[in-house]
């Protein structure tokens, strides 16, 4: 390197020297001068300063030049250790070649050296530590003049040094009184820590010449402050930052923040050099500056253990407030959560309330990763009140629950693993639980459980005051549902209308998920009225109608008795519904009248649990109710069918008298014209009169059949049904007598009806097969012409038991139905609704009909809803009677008779007279019954043959008298009330044979001639003879 005398450097460095202990009191950059003066005066290629600890026992390297940063802290050595040691302790210089060769040198982590020089570093008898020179190059011993000049900056470095450091330890003191200071404000502040801790990093910051101080917390792995030197960089904690491992890029120096021996923290400083030794004074009063925060944690939390006690005591007097003024369970129970969360620290808590003593169900809740209303249940395991009992009721802290082997697990909230349960308990009965779960094991104190304690007695209380307060509601609701349905049931006079309220009531009110009614009939459950999620029975499809002995619906329909199940689940014979899949829970009350069960009402719930005895005892009451109604509409109903069929009845009956009156007048014009135009007939042999003559006859045929038609409708001309019919064959019969209507001339259009039978097998009864044949023809013709466009004909038989048995016929279609006004009108004469193609007269008749079976015909139509009849006949058997069998044809009467004839009207009676006298018989007439009795007196006659309806003496008094002068005389009665009277009521008044106008000549001849042969025994043999013309 040359001489070292002859450099200016070797000055130089000791003016420098000079300067540093003069200017400078900062032990860091005194050794950082040293270390490069050191340098230059000698041309070492390693230097290293080493300096004793406080205690005297430890050098460890201060400064150094040419060693690697990452080996600094490695090198300690004691005093009585490797050649460093014996020159603290000899207090001399030391300069060896080869130095590992001595049995004082102590192996360290570097490259062989080949010389080292090391020198003390002494002030007044006082050895700081030494100061190292190596060459690890060449073998070649510093030079006598290199080693006495260092030797002589050594001691003025040694100088500088103890200053730096008296310097540098004063500072420290002061540091640490103004650090104690900021503890002592913060034990007397309520303000945030946070503050304290950013003013203590930044005086620790500045005082160890640090780049960054930070305080991290030992449980959240952050930082709670931190201070930068200058603009504030990145900083991310690290765990494997607490080996303190060297870095190449910064020097870390970290101490742990204890409390009670336990790490709560950790205080690191930051320097961004990577060869900055940290000595051990910087140590210490990192040491202290941690022990400050430690106390100022201390503090801070006996202030927020106070502030909470005081907030705890305020707050659980608050809750008792509003415990006792909030009388909603809902917002209390979301209250006393948002409550509990000021003070335990969790991720969620829930509210589980008692159900039927059997589970628990979610009744509030915060924190959880899914919907609370969303209805939770625990059935067992911990929080179920089962798990409560075999716990005597108390509360349980369950560090983590994934070692609790019971724990029930569901999957709205997987997350729990620290877990608190307090039972709620009012009058030494558990009510429900209060939970409060954290996402991490052992998340808990000892003190939270005791604080969660205190939330569920407060919340047990609440709970019972709005249990109380909500039965009072409900109670009051009650009374009002039922005061409002009483007032509305009361103006109601039609079923669906009523079933129809009921839903809208309950749904509407109580928000149920579905409302169903249905009623009873025979064997079957008729869905008529739905609210909720369904609002038309006909979106129930088949179910709309079932039998009573399927689902729970029908168990009530069949028994009567209220069913209330709050998991249809469990229930083995509960039937779903397509249309309802998200039922959970159903209480289902029959609609009772007395003995007679004539409905149910169905409510549905998709909330597992819904229903408690308040809802039951609400429903029964409403069912009452309705059952009274629908017997009041019932008997309504009946009164006003009665009063219809007697209104109907005395039309009719009016209607009939007037046709009656007509028939009798028309039959005598028409017995007048018939019988002259048959006279005329007997002596006419021109072929056109003759065929003028029998058009009038044809005309006054029909116009005959036209008046028996008119007696046929007034009730006038048919006796009682007198045959056995089967009910099913007569529908049989008469689809296929409008079988031409209904397949042949609508498929021909391309329109599509589909005919749909249901037979009950029904067995013979007595009835009139041809009316009741006409009856069905009409219905069904009916039901086409309001299916212009096609659709379903639905016809169903039934036996209905009853005493006697009811035979059942409905004809339904889905046609374009009634309006009230044109059903009510339905079976009125001559009102009809199809204009010129109608008569009005097809319904009229079948009523009169149906009526002389001792039957009811009754319709259910809407606008568009189609049309239904239902015929009610009684099922009879036939008493059978002795035949009477009428004579046929005969030949004219070769005898002549002597006949007395009796008409008051001239016309009829010169008719009569004329074809009597054309077949040779004796005819005396009078216009009277007292005329006649005046020649019966007088004369012998063999016939009588007289007018029914005559004025001042009947044709019945003038047989009965004539009967009383001549027992054997023959008599005929002449009626133009056609077959009004029957021949066995004429028999046993003494007539031996009627005959209805108008008279026909062939017939009446015929009639008089059939007597003829008998004529000498006929007072012992009296047949009943009608002839109708």
């Amino acid at each position: 390197m040359g001489d070292l005398l002859e450099q200016p450097t070797t000055m130089a460095a000791l003016l420098d020297l000079s300067r540093l202990v003069c200017e400078s009191l900062d032990l860091n950059e005194v050794l950082s001068r040293v270390i490069h003066a050191v340098r230059d005066l000698s041309g070492a290629e390693l230097i290293t300063i080493m300096l004793l600890d406080d205690s005297g026992e430890y050098l460890s390297i201060a400064a150094s030049y040419g060693l690697d940063p990452q080996l600094i802290r490695q090198i300690t050595f004691r005093v009585d250790e490797g050649l460093v040691g014996w020159v603290v302790q000899h207090r001399e210089p030391l300069q060896l070649l080869d130095p590992s060769s001595d049995p004082r040198y102590k192996q360290i982590p570097i490259n062989r050296q080949q010389v080292m020089f090391i020198l003390p570093l002494r002030i007044h008898n006082h050895t700081l530590g030494v100061i190292n020179l190596s060459r690890q190059s060449h073998a070649t011993l510093f030079s006598s003049e290199v080693c006495q000049f260092v030797e002589i900056f050594a001691s003025h470095a040694a100088i500088a040094i103890a200053n730096a450091a008296s310097a540098e330890a004063l500072r420290y003191a002061t540091t640490r009184e103004q650090l104690s200071s900021l503890v002592i404000q913060a034990s007397t502040s309520l303000g945030s820590s946070t503050l304290i801790y950013e003013r203590i990093l930044a005086k620790l910051g500045m005082d160890l010449e640090a780049d960054l101080c930070t305080l991290v917390s030992a449980t959240q792995m952050a930082p709670l402050a931190m201070w930068w030197a200058g603009t504030p960089g990145s900083f991310h904690w690290e765990p494997h930052l607490l080996q303190n491992q060297p870095s190449d890029v910064h020097s870390d120096l970290i101490v742990a923040v204890k409390e009670q021996g336990s790490e709560v923290a950790w205080l690191l400083v930051r320097s961004l050099r990577s060869d900055r030794y940290w000595r051990r004074a910087e140590s210490d009063l990192l040491h202290f500056g941690a022990n400050q925060i430690a106390l100022v944690m201390a503090n801070a939390r006996l202030i927020s253990a106070e502030q909470r006690a005081s907030a705890l005591s305020e707050a659980l007097h608050q809750l008792a407030n509003a415990c006792n003024a909030m009388l909603e369970q809902d917002r209390v129970l979301d209250f006393v959560l948002e409550q509990l969360e000021r003070f335990i620290k969790c991720d969620s808590s829930g509210v589980f309330l008692l159900h039927e003593s059997q589970y628990v169900w979610l009744a509030a809740g915060r924190g959880y990763r899914f919907d609370p209303r969303q209805r939770i249940v625990l059935s067992h395991g911990p929080g179920s009140p089962l798990w409560f009992e075999a716990h005597s009721n108390q509360t349980t802290y369950i560090p983590d629950v994934s070692e609790e082997p019971d724990w029930q697990i569901f999957a709205e909230n997987p997350h729990t693993r620290a877990w608190i349960g307090v039972p709620l308990i009012v009058n030494q009965t558990v009510i429900g639980a209060l939970t409060i779960d954290k996402w991490v094991p052992d998340a808990f104190s000892a003190d939270d459980v005791q604080v969660a304690q205190m939330f569920g007695d407060h919340l047990a209380v609440a709970i019972n005051n709005a249990h109380l307060f909500r039965e009072a509601q409900i109670r009051a609701n009650q009374i009002h549902v039922i005061h409002q349905m009483s007032n509305r049931l009361s103006t109601l006079n039609d079923p669906q209308l009523l079933l129809d309220s009921v839903a809208d009531l309950l749904h509407r009110t109580f928000g149920y998920y579905q409302v169903v009614l249905g009623l009873v009939d025979g064997t079957m459950l008729d869905l008529r009225s739905a609210r909720g999620m369904v609002n038309q029975v006909s979106e129930f499809g088949e179910h709309r109608r079932y039998s009573v002995e399927r689902g729970l619906t029908g168990q009530v329909a069949r028994l009567g008795t209220t069913l209330l199940v709050n998991d249809v689940s469990r229930e083995p014979g509960y039937a779903s519904t397509p249309t309802l899949v998200d039922t959970r829970s159903e209480l289902i009350v029959a609609i009772r009248h007395g003995s007679e069960i004539l409905g149910i009402i169905d409510i549905e719930s998709n909330i597992t649990g819904s229903f408690n005895q308040h809802d039951a005892y609400l429903v029964e009451i409403l069912a009452g109710q309705v059952a009274g109604a629908l017997a009041n509409i019932r008997r309504y109903e009946e009164l006003q069918r009665t009063q219809e069929q007697l209104l109907h009845s005395e039309r009719l009956r009016a209607l009939g008298e007037l046709a009656s009156g007509l028939a009798h007048d028309f039959n005598n014009l028409l017995t007048s014209i018939l019988g002259h135009a048959q006279l005329l007939l007997d002596i006419t042999q021109d072929e056109r009169v003759i065929e003028g003559l029998h058009i009038i006859e044809h005309a006054a045929r029909d116009g005959a059949a036209t008046v028996r038609r008119l007696q046929n409708f007034s009730h006038t001309q048919r006796s009682l049904p007198d045959e056995e019919v089967v009910l099913d064959k007569v529908v049989i019969e008469s689809l296929a007598m409008t079988r031409p209507r209904w397949r042949d001339a609508m498929q021909s259009n391309g329109i599509r009806l589909r005919v749909i039978q249901q037979f009950g097998d029904l067995p013979p009864m007595v009835g009139d097969g041809s009316a009741l044949r006409e009856v069905v023809t009409n219905l069904i013709l009916n039901a086409l012409d309001a299916m212009p466009h096609g659709g379903d004909l639905f016809l169903r038989t039934e036996q209905i038991q009853a005493d006697p048995p009811i035979a059942l016929l409905e004809v339904s279609d889905t046609g374009t139905g009634m309006t009230p006004e044109v059903r009510q009108r339905a079976f009125d004469p001559f009102f009809s609704t199809k204009g010129a193609q109608g008569t009005g007269m097809g319904l009229a008749m079948a009523y009169g009909i149906v009526q002389r079976h001792h039957g009811t015909i009754t319709i259910q139509s809407e606008p568009g809803k189609g049309t239904t009849f239902l015929i009610r006949l009684p099922i009879q058997r036939l008493v059978k009677q002795r035949q009477v069998l009428l004579p046929g044809p005969v030949a004219a009467a070769a005898q002549p008779m002597k006949i007395l004839v009796v008409e008051d009207d001239p016309a009829v009676r010169r008719v009569i007279v004329q074809i009597l006298r054309r077949v040779g018989h004796t005819v005396v007439d009078v216009e009277s019954g007292s005329q006649a009795l005046e020649l019966l007196h007088s004369q012998q006659f063999d016939l009588l043959c007289s007018d029914l309806g005559m004025p001042e003496m009947s044709g019945w008094d003038l047989v009965a008298r004539a009967r009383t002068l001549h027992p054997r005389l023959i008599t005929i009665l002449i009626t133009g009330w056609g077959e009004q009277i029957s021949a066995e009521v004429a028999q046993q008044r003494g007539v031996d044979a009627l005959v209805a106008k108008p008279v026909d000549a062939g017939r009446l001849r015929q009639l008089v001639a059939s007597f003829q042969p008998a004529q000498q025994s006929v007072a012992s043999f009296n047949p009943s003879i009608t002839v109708s013309s």
